[in-house]
């Protein structure tokens, strides 16, 4: 990274035959940003750490350490040439370099071709070169299992640790893939029989029937979330004679260990690898808690069509990482990732890994499951509080609508209330609590605040009516299918008419991530507007030029409504041409963007009118290098349908209290096909058509 800097200041000013880009800042981001992104995969080997003893419960896993620097004074249970003879066979079939054993150890190979683990603890491994060596850490795994038990506990007492594991605890799935190597080979027999109560109390409490791939849908309003996240929920066998509870399942979910609440620092360690992840283990409930009630998002789960074998594999595999850290990368290495690669530790005819972009967001990770001809078996919807809410909400009529806004803002249940049937009553009542819960779900989980108050009282409200409600139904909103969205990547080509000097230009653009406002909304939240990695570059003559770097904008619309009056806002992060400079080809201010204010949202139509504030820091900027600026944009979108959509802006904006600055943007948008669109657009600068292609 360090040689790459370098060489990204020392040609930053040199001008590549044709190609120019003016000022070394926007090459200098560019250069980071690849680094940051494209490269992060490649570079995630870590040294691991020096080995340690360390004995807790955490994350619903637990955490154990073997000491291996001495593990040449533990007695084995059969002696060295029986050892060396069942190794000898596992070598000469190269068991070592098979797929599902190198997936096992999370192996993959680094920018220069090593093999390297993903896992960057070393009580992962058996050998002290295990993370670079899958035959080292076979053969020191496979002497491992056949260590004496009593002489591991003598060792815990010398280090006055407890409840460590034996590594037949610590590895079923490698004991599972080592046996089947050596066809159930009758030496197993002479296998310890440790007391592995924690594998056992894990395995009985996950009781699995199946797997299903979870979808928590997008949350801009948190930087890890905002392209939404994804987990795993472990199926509990159906007991006979009861219906399914699906809260009584498991939820397995891979996430960095943030030790920041700052969003830029969030972003910027997120992307640099500054995190440690790590798998946590806890009951579907708390999932449901989470995204559904607390961040109002759905829930889409994906069960998957796995074998009996490929499932106790996988369980078994859960149980081995689940302690272990590895390196956080937000774009490469997230919880999509790791969740793929676990699934295709547990069943290597599965080659996902090899199928995902460079980049990977979660809506991707649902996609590729997709790849493989039937593996997804069923689709489940489960709704978050805001929808149930507004479910709830719409099947009141107009005058029930009433009762209920008087209620919730006066917290007094108006006179028109008593004159309704305990069957209306019931579902105003029923719609207040859900309410409630929408308003405040945090106070009323700690049991505390005034809205939790007006809900306690509006539960005995609701124990007074004589009506049993029936359960609220919520058709599967097809529409909203993660899977079903266009790809989140896209490039576009074009060419247009400069309005100044009615010359002709071509453009190119590339953004890597994901959705904005004119896209087909399928699948997709209607109302946000999510960009990460935006390139713009247009060509004057045989010349090529960097117009805008958007490192990533986010513009979430809240539209106004008789109960909700939450602030719409954006921000964006990056740099853009300007024509402050004596040379508008090095014309570039680095900086940020932001606007707060209301949105209306009126059937086919959404408009909003919001403030700006804006910060540009520009080198060759005429007077002064550093510009602020405020002012404010009235904009609407109007969609005719999802296929055709049109937007337009006026801004104006005030630099420095003595230059001011107006501009406009209308735009039309055919969204063809899901991976092919085409624009028209005129602007305050040039007029031009773009040809956008998704992949």
């Amino acid at each position: 990274m360090v040689l790459l800097l370098i060489l990204a200041n020392k040609f930053a000013n040199i001008r590549f035959a044709e190609f120019k880009l003016g000022t070394k800042s926007p090459i200098f981001i560019l250069v980071l940003f690849l680094q940051l992104c494209f490269f992060s995969r490649t570079f995630a080997e870590t040294e691991p750490k020096e080995s340690f003893f360390e004995e807790s419960e955490a994350n619903g896993f637990l955490k154990s350490s073997l000491y291996y620097k001495n593990k040449n004074s533990f007695y084995t249970t059969i002696s060295n040439r029986e050892i060396l003879n069942i190794w000898g066979k596992l070598k000469a079939n190269k068991s070592f370099q098979k797929r599902q054993w190198e997936k096992l150890l999370h192996f993959e190979r680094d920018l220069i071709l090593r093999k390297r683990s993903q896992v960057t603890d070393t009580r992962f491994f058996m050998s002290s070169v295990g993370y670079k060596s899958p035959e080292d850490e076979m053969k020191e795994t496979l002497f491992s299992f056949f260590w004496k038990t009593d002489k591991l506990n003598h060792l815990y007492d010398d280090f006055k640790v407890e409840k460590l594991q034996h590594p037949i605890c610590k590895f079923p799935a490698r004991l599972k893939f080592i046996k089947t190597e050596l066809n159930q080979n009758e030496i197993f027999k002479k296998l310890p029989i440790p007391d592995c109560y924690y594998q056992d109390l894990f395995l009985r409490s996950l009781n699995p029937q199946s797997i299903s791939f979870v979808f928590s849908s997008y949350y801009a309003n948190s930087p890890g979330s905002a392209f939404g996240h994804t987990f795993f929920r472990v199926n509990k066998k159906e007991k006979e004679g009861r219906k399914k509870q699906e809260l009584l399942d498991y939820g397995i979910s891979f996430a960095a260990n943030a030790h920041t609440d700052n969003p830029l620092m969030y972003a910027i360690l997120g992307l640099a690898g500054g995190f440690n992840g790590t798998y946590t283990n806890v009951p579907y409930y708390y999932k449901v808690r989470e995204y559904n009630d607390f961040e109002s998002r759905d829930l889409w789960s994906y069960e998957l069509n796995l074998t009996e074998d490929e499932l106790e594999t996988l369980v078994f595999h859960f149980w081995e990482i689940g302690p272990h850290f590895f390196t956080y990368y937000f774009f490469s290495q997230n919880c999509s990732y790791q969740m793929l690669t676990a699934l295709e530790a547990a069943a290597p005819r599965l080659s996902f890994s090899e199928r995902l972009p460079v980049f990977i967001i979660p809506a991707d990770s649902v996609k590729v499951l997709f790849t493989e001809k039937d593996f997804v078996k069923n689709v489940e919807f489960r709704p978050s509080l805001l929808k149930q809410f507004d479910s709830r909400f719409s099947l009141l009529d107009q005058s029930e609508k009433k009762i209920f806004i008087s209620y919730v803002n006066d917290q007094k249940l108006p006179l028109e209330y008593n004159h309704l049937t305990d069957e209306r009553k019931s579902m105003v009542i029923d719609t207040v609590l859900n309410y409630a819960d929408l308003k405040d779900p945090f106070g009323i989980a700690k049991r505390e605040g005034p809205w939790f108050a007006f809900k306690e009282t509006n539960l005995l409200t609701r124990a007074r009516l004589d009506f049993i409600s029936e359960e609220l139904k919520i058709p599967t909103p097809e529409h909203e299918r993660p899977d079903s969205s266009h790809p989140s990547s896209r490039v576009a080509l074009g060419s247009g008419e400069e309005k100044s000097s009615q010359s002709k230009k071509l453009f190119f653009e590339f953004r890597f991530a994901l959705h904005d406002l004119l896209d087909s909304k399928r699948g997709l939240p209607k109302f946000s507007q999510l960009e990460f990695g935006n390139f713009k570059f247009s060509t004057v003559g045989n010349s090529i030029f960097l117009d805008h770097f958007s490192f990533f904008k986010v513009l979430q619309l809240n539209p106004l409504s008789e109960l909700e009056k939450k602030l719409s806002w954006s921000m964006e992060v990056g740099t853009q041409r300007f024509d402050f400079c004596d040379s508008r080809i090095d014309c570039f201010g680095h900086g940020f963007k932001s606007m707060f204010g209301y949105a209306v949202d009126l059937n086919s139509f959404t408009m909003w009118l919001m403030p700006t504030l804006e910060y540009r820091y520009g080198e060759y900027f005429e007077k002064e290098r550093n510009h602020f600026a405020y002012g404010g944009q009235g904009g609407l979108i109007y969609s005719l349908s999802d296929k055709h959509r049109f937007y337009l802006f006026y801004e104006k904006q005030c630099f420095n209290a003595s230059h001011q600055v107006e501009g406009n943007h209308w735009e039309y948008r055919f969204n063809y096909q899901k991976n092919i669109s085409i624009s028209m657009i005129s602007s305050s600068q040039n007029y031009q058509g773009l040809f956008y292609l998704y992949f």
